[in-house]
């Protein structure tokens, strides 16, 4: 699961974070 957030490389680790959260989030349901 990944968002496409690679043409911004300054929001890169918050768009990963937010990937975590919502494998985390995903997982849990």
């Amino acid at each position: 699961i990944l968002k496409d957030c690679d043409f911004k490389e300054v929001d890169r680790a918050e768009c990963q974070f937010t990937t975590i959260g919502t494998i985390i989030d995903t997982g849990t349901q």
